[in-house]
């Protein structure tokens, strides 16, 4: 089948800030409202209850080499000027690929899993008298106190292969995507997909990713894994309408993912349908709704009346019915289930 996903974004790769923006966002998404990729740098999580997150995202070459001063300054100085100028703030904080992301090379220094994350207070003595000193020349009149919500995250991102510099973020999205019940065989192309609209956010600065938004295109890619001929034969479509369709469905099926009104009106008709015909064999039942939904909204679709249009809206009626179970499985594990 031909996928649903432009492959464009995996080939031009994955930048650490989109993997850190991801892996924080995947990792909270239950509580989150959206994320902003802000800069080249900078991204925010904004959660429902009002408050926000704003993390600097700061890669080394070398894992193995410290956070230069200068740079560990700036991260400061702007995390600052992002607690001074905001309220709810829930924390300020650097993330980091590098082993050593306090500057020094010691080993009381170092940030050795492929994971970690400390807030201010649970550093090391020695860490938090480096930081203030780092603080002191950013601002001497800045209070210590402003470090309370300050954290360091050490996130894996090494190696000359993807699966090596992913390891971590493909851990995570394993996790959260499990939850949602949805195929290994589907994670890649997710986290593709994740990527996609993370690199297109990162060319608007006003862009926000929505937790709507970003569930909306996982469903998308979801919807795509499908049996054609089994479609075909279900609904006895014309042989001469079979190519049309498998080269036309892809962006009306994408466009369905993404218009949340027209997927919520297609759940809740087929489940109206279903309870007023409790007595008919599913497959009959299926075949009927699909039919008769399909007139219904093909317009909405924006698909012309043609039947060859009309076997299309078919067929994405059909994958959204199908689909329906793990659709909610999807959005409960990211937190839209109301």
């Amino acid at each position: 089948m031909k996928p649903l996903h432009n492959a464009s974004a995996t080939q031009a790769g994955f930048h650490f800030q989109d993997v850190a923006a991801i892996y924080f966002f995947i990792s909270a998404i239950q509580d989150l409202d959206k994320v902003t990729p802000e800069g080249e740098e900078d991204f925010v999580l904004s959660f429902k209850d009002g408050s926000k997150s704003f993390y600097q995202a700061k890669e080394v070459q070398n894992a193995y080499s410290p956070i230069s001063s200068k740079r560990f300054k700036e991260t400061l100085r702007t995390l600052l000027d992002d607690l001074n100028n905001n309220e709810k703030v829930k924390e300020i904080g650097l993330v980091t690929n590098s082993y050593y992301p306090v500057c020094n090379t010691d080993l009381t220094s170092t940030f050795t899993p492929t994971y970690m994350k400390k807030l201010y207070a649970s550093l090391s003595p020695k860490l938090q008298e480096t930081i203030q000193e780092k603080l002191e020349d950013v601002d001497p009149n800045t209070d210590i106190t402003k470090l309370t919500n300050f954290s360091i995250t050490k996130l894996a991102y090494e190696g000359d292969d993807p699966d090596s510099k992913l390891y971590q973020l493909n851990k995570k999205a394993a996790e959260v995507l499990g939850r949602a019940k949805i195929n290994d065989s589907h994670h890649r192309q997710i986290i593709d997909e994740w990527n996609s609209i993370f690199k297109e956010a990162d060319e608007d600065p006003k862009k926000a990713i929505s937790t709507r938004e970003f569930t909306a295109h996982t469903e998308a890619i979801v919807l795509d894994y499908f049996n054609f001929n089994e479609f075909f034969n279900l609904f006895r479509i014309n042989p001469s309408n079979q190519t049309y369709i498998q080269e036309q469905y892809s962006q009306y099926l994408r466009s369905l993912a993404l218009d949340i009104p027209i997927h919520g009106h297609i759940t809740m008709d087929f489940n109206e349908y279903q309870q007023n015909h409790l007595k008919d064999q599913y497959t009959n039942l299926l075949i009927n709704f699909v039919n008769k939904e399909a007139i219904k909204e093909r317009d909405e679709l924006g698909l012309k009346k043609r039947s060859e249009d009309l076997d299309i809206a078919k067929l994405i009626i059909w994958i959204v019915v199908i689909n329906n179970t793990i659709l909610k499985h999807i959005e409960e594990a990211f937190g839209l289930e109301d």
